[in-house]
This record gives C-alpha cells, sequence and structure tokens, in this order.
C-alpha cells in the first residue's frame, strides 16, 4: 500500500528537441492543486502456484492523505479480500499512527509489515504510480483540475484491469 501526489506539472517520459536544444513542456496554468492517490496491490499465491493480483485505489481531490484516509481504505480492501492479509508499506507517520494501530488491533486477520525508510523498489505499489504517470500520463498536461481528476482516475482504473502490469510492480 502507498500514497502518491497527482499534479498538473507533467511528468515527462520522452522529449524530443532540435539539436543542440534541450525541450521543454509548460504547464497550461500554474496550478498547485493536487489529487491525493492511495493505491494497493494485493497479491494471493494459489495452490496451483498462480499469481493472482487486484488493484485497488481511492482519490481525495484537493486533500492530503491522512490517517483517517488511510483507515478506511484499508476497510474497503478489508471487505473486499478474504482471508489473511499482510500490508506491506513505508514508515510514514500516517502509516504509524494509533488508529492505524488500533485498526490492524481491531482485526486479527491484518498484519503489517514495515519497510525500511527510503526503499520504494520494494513497494509493489511504486510500480502502479509509476505506470499511470509515464505510461498515461506522461507528458500531458491537464487543462484544468477537473480534467486531471478524471486523467487520474482513467489511468488507475485502466491499469486495474491489466495483470501484466500488477506482475511487473511485484517483480
Amino acid at each position: 500500500m502507498d500514497e502518491s501526489p497527482y499534479r498538473h506539472v507533467p511528468v515527462t517520459s520522452e522529449r524530443w528537441a532540435k539539436e543542440d536544444s534541450y525541450p521543454t513542456i509548460s504547464p497550461v496554468r500554474s496550478d498547485w492543486r493536487k489529487v491525493s492517490a492511495i493505491g494497493a496491490v494485493a497479491l494471493r499465491l494459489e495452490e496451483d502456484d498462480a499469481l493472482q493480483t487486484r488493484v485497488f485505489f481511492r482519490l481525495h481531490p484537493d486533500e492530503n492523505v491522512t490517517s483517517n484516509l488511510i483507515r478506511d481504505f484499508l476497510h474497503q480492501v478489508r471487505l473486499q479480500l478474504d482471508g489473511q492479509m499482510t500490508v506491506l508499506w513505508d514508515r510514514a507517520s500516517v502509516h504509524t499512527a494509533n488508529r492505524i494501530e488500533r485498526f490492524f488491533e481491531r482485526f486479527d486477520r491484518m498484519d503489517e509489515i514495515r519497510l525500511p525508510t527510503a526503499c520504494p523498489g520494494l513497494n509493489p505499489c511504486e510500480g502502479v504510480w509509476d505506470w499511470s504517470k509515464l505510461n498515461d500520463m506522461g507528458n500531458v498536461t491537464p487543462r484544468g483540475f477537473e480534467e486531471l481528476i478524471s486523467r487520474t482516475r482513467s489511468s488507475l482504473t485502466k491499469l486495474q484491469h491489466r495483470d501484466h502490469i500488477h506482475r511487473w510492480c511485484y517483480h
């Protein structure tokens, strides 16, 4: 599980320019509003060693991610998945808040593993953000905040239906 902001400033994936010049991509307008995304990649190894995957996300326009939003998201995921679950995430302060600790105490079938600080390569959800921002939203500057929300939702929804990308995020 992880969180990531989406902003108007484009993530550049490829840039072309005339020889001896540096390409630039300018935002249509200067806007510091963001769409905060909370996401999770669910992995389950079946008895026949087949890997089953699912991606979950929630968007929070113009909000910072708080421990309340994290708790609600964990509750949503808990209701949609069966069996024992282990949440793998970093040591961000919203993950270590008292209400999150109480949440894990309340539900026996949920455990957590906290990754070392500054190790994003160990979290499969980082792959979700990378794929979305570089492939679907790379070099794109939304014209307004509603378009930013729409493009973010569209990108993450598309990713939910692409199992090969889920596996890429895991590996």
